[in-house]
Parts: structure tokens; sequence; C-alpha cells
């Protein structure tokens, strides 16, 4: 069976890991104290055979007589039953055939044989050594060393410790850690799911927020609370929502503007058609006069030129909005983009004078000479609905810290304060009352700010209501690489 569950699978994790630590550690603890034990034993054994050996170096009489009696009073305890394994604990000394004496060579009327003939035997030759081995069925600890008297080996020392007790304690605590590793274990399995669900809990919130949002509100936001990973976790998150709330605003500012850009448009082209078609069809429709089907064709001629115009400009802003505005660069003489569009504006009585000044004749930036001059010319075709025939427009060139400043500014009858944020929009008319003839499609700065940004330029509009409008154009010089 799949465990899908986080917490259960951390939580059969976390057992596992505390199963094997628990087993590693009963296994180096039981292996410690059986060592030290074993290794206390054989500091006892090493202890009883010096003691011996270091009998033999003591020959005075009375030593030699208080230590005989002393041991035959041992060897008499020996047969009591509280003594009965006590010989085992004292140590014995042998002759080189194997007959037990006592330290000082006299041979005991004893039947005792040493405990490890292989270790005797070894310890003939000069070596010392242990071992574990069986006596009446008890296991027991054997060290032999050499007897040494008069510098040379005269025998064998063997002392012995059963190991009897120590193998009891050894078993009692294997049993021990026996029954304490379930609960251990089961500790562990509550602890682990305890501090996982707690653990936890960040997620979950995570979890219950995130299926509360939905598109339409991302304004909600996770709590954050501490400084560890969790906390980073939810930082992360809402910072993602931060993103996501602002990319969906975009869109539906995107989509709203595409709605009200596809109703203009509509709408700027149904006034053509219908002209066109009231012409058409009023000329249908009965026989007329040839002067009268020369005006129809020309209102029908002048709509769709109406609807040419509108059609080129929508199709600019196209491409402008799929980064394909400007193709082809080339320097162009900012003198050459001025004159021409002074001259395709054109200067007709009637009409606000037009000024050029040129700081610099030599001024050029690197561009589309025929988009520059569209942006121009739509500034200049601006300014003069907006000035009086006694006005004056100031179309002017100037190099700025490394950039090209374009300058249109006249002194007609400026823009209030709550237009200017919008001009630039496509279709925004400043006056919505104005008919074409006098106003305009409300493309013009739309199209001269898509000009700009595609040559990695500015456009900024100040304005004062009674004395006139500034308009700065600012193109980089030498012109960043355009990526269109």
């Amino acid at each position: 069976m799949k465990i899908t569950s986080i917490r259960t699978r951390l939580t059969l994790w976390n057992i596992c890991v505390m199963a094997l630590i628990l087993l590693l550690l009963s296994v180096a603890l039981r292996y410690s104290i059986q060592s030290y034990l074993m290794s206390a034993a054989d500091h006892e054994l090493v202890h009883r055979a010096h003691r011996t050996a270091g009998f033999a170096a003591r020959n005075s009489k009375e030593f030699v007589e208080d230590f005989r009696k002393m041991a035959q009073i041992q060897r008499d305890m020996g047969h009591s039953a509280h003594f009965k394994r006590q010989p085992l604990r004292f140590s014995r000394a042998f002759n080189r055939a194997g007959q037990q004496t006592d330290p000082f060579g006299a041979i005991l009327k004893t039947n005792e044989k040493p405990w490890d003939r292989k270790l005797f035997i070894q310890s003939l030759v000069g070596k010392t050594g242990f071992s574990t081995i069986k006596v009446d069925d008890e296991l027991t600890r054997v060290y032999s060393q050499p007897l040494l008297r008069n510098g040379e080996i005269s025998g064998v020392v063997q002392a012995a410790y059963p190991l009897t007790e120590l193998m009891r304690f050894l078993g009692g605590f294997t049993v021990v850690l026996a029954v304490f590793f379930p609960f251990a274990l089961l500790t562990a399995g509550l602890g682990g799911m305890f501090l996982t669900t707690r653990w936890l809990r960040p997620v979950r919130e995570i979890t219950h927020t995130a299926e509360e949002i939905s598109a339409r509100d991302l304004s909600r936001r996770l709590g954050i609370s501490g400084d560890d990973e969790f906390a980073q976790l939810a930082l992360t998150f809402n910072r993602m929502l931060e993103r996501l709330q602002k990319a969906f605003q975009q869109l539906e500012q995107s989509v709203e503007q595409q709605k009200r850009f596809t109703a203009d448009a509509s709408h700027e082209l149904r006034t053509p058609l219908t002209t066109i078609k009231a012409n058409t069809s009023l000329a249908l429709r009965q026989a007329r006069s040839a002067e009268d089907y020369k005006e129809a064709l020309a209102a029908a001629d002048g709509a769709a030129d109406v609807m040419d115009h509108l059609i080129r400009d929508l199709l600019l802003l196209a491409r402008s909005d799929d980064g394909q505005l400007v193709t082809e660069l080339e320097a162009v003489p900012v003198s050459d983009v001025l004159r021409e569009a002074v001259t395709l504006v054109g200067w007709k009585d009637g009409r606000a004078e037009i000024r050029v000044e040129m700081e610099n004749e030599s001024l050029s930036v690197t561009g589309n000479a025929h988009h520059l001059t569209r942006l121009v010319m739509n500034l200049l075709d601006n300014a003069l609905r907006h000035t009086p025939s006694d006005g004056l427009i100031t179309l002017s060139a100037a190099a700025n810290n490394g950039a090209i400043v374009l300058c249109v500014a006249d002194n007609g009858e400026g823009i209030a304060l709550e237009h200017l944020v919008h001009l630039g929009e496509r279709f925004y008319r400043v006056d919505k009352c104005r008919d074409r003839k006098h106003g305009g499609t409300g493309l013009g700065l739309a199209i001269c700010r898509s000009i700009a940004e595609a040559h990695h330029g500015s456009i900024s509009i100040e304005s004062t209501i009674g004395q006139g409008t500034v308009v700065t154009v600012t193109l980089p010089e030498p012109l960043k690489e355009c990526v269109m």
C-alpha cells in the first residue's frame, strides 16, 4: 500500500531512524559494559597472579610458615558449602611437572591440575596469556604467567575468575534493553507524530489559504511567523500572489482596453462607412445629374480616405504592439525630420505660425526617418488644432546629456490636468464633442508615444490652461540597439 501522507511517512521514518539508533546504542552499550567487566576481571586475575608470584621472592622462614598456615586455613574453608566455589577465586602455583605447590615450591597434597593446560605450557616458556574456558560446566576466565625463582622459571602461576555472575548481569541487562526497546519506539512514534503535526501546521495553513484564493480574489495573504523555512515558504507564496495579482490586474486592464479599443475602432469606422453607404444609396436610388454623381463620389472618396487613414493608424499601432514598428535603422539628420514634418503639415492662412529652432544643424539620431517625421507631424497637427491663428508654435531640437530633445511648444488653449494622465490612450479625446473635421480620431498621441518607445525614447506633456502646452520627446544618442 502506497503511503501518501507526509505526516505518516515522516513518523515512520522517525521510528525507523530511532530504532536503528537504539539498536546501535544498545549493541555498543552492551559491548562496552562487557568489555569493561572483562577488563576488570582480567585486572583482578593479573593482580592475584602477581601477588602469588611475589611471595616466592620473600624467603624468610617466619613469612613462609605464616603463609602456609593461612593457605591451609583457606583450603579448609574451601571444603565448606559457603566457600564451595571460592578456590576458583584464588591463584594456584604449579611446578614444571604440573603438580600444585605453594609459591615457595613445596608440593601440596591435592589433586588439582592447571585450569588451562595450553596456557600452562605457554607459560613454561616465558609467555603470559588469558583464556576463557569451562571449569565444572562454569564459564571461567583464566590467567597464566611464569613463576620465577632465582631468575629461572620454576613453575607457573594461574589465577581463575568465574564469569557466571558477570554473564548473569549481562543477560539481565540485555533483557532490560529488549523490554525498553519497544517502549522507546512507541514513545518515539508518538513524539514524532506530535512534532510532525505541529511542524506541518504552517503547510496546512498554506493549503487552506491557497484553496480559498481564486482568480477573482488574489488579495489574500499568508500569515508569517518566525524566521524558519516555512516562514520563507509563506513569504515566497505571498510574493507569488502579489505578482499574480498584478498580472491579473494588468490582464484585466488590457482586456478592458482591448474592448474599448474594439468599440472605439468600430465606432470610428462606422462613421465613414455610413457616409459612403448614404451617398452611394442616394445616388443609386434614382437618376441624377453628373454633378450630383460627382458630389456623391467625392463624399464617398473622402470617407474612404478617412477609413484608409484610420486603418493605417490602427495597423501602425498593431505593429508597435507586436514590436515590429521599427525594423530598418539609419542615421537620420534631425533638421531634415523637422523641416519635412513642417512641410507635410502645411501652413495656411488662418493657422498659427510655426517657428523652427535648431541648436546645431549637425544633430542626428539613429532610427526610421518616416516614423520620426510622422511623430513630429502629429505633434504639430495637435498644436495647430489647439492654437489660435495669431498664436505661435515653436519646434526645437537640442542635445542634452547624450540625448536629443525635440520640443513642440505652443501658446494655445492648454489642457486640463485631469486629461493629461490619459493623453496617449487610444481614441481618447480631450473634447468629446469635437467632430472629425476639427478633432481627429484620438490616435495621434498614441502613435507618437509608440514611435518614441520604439526608438527607446520617451515623451512627456506639460500644459497650463490658457497658457499653452509643451510636448517633449527624448531620443537617446547614440541610439541603443533596438530589438523590434
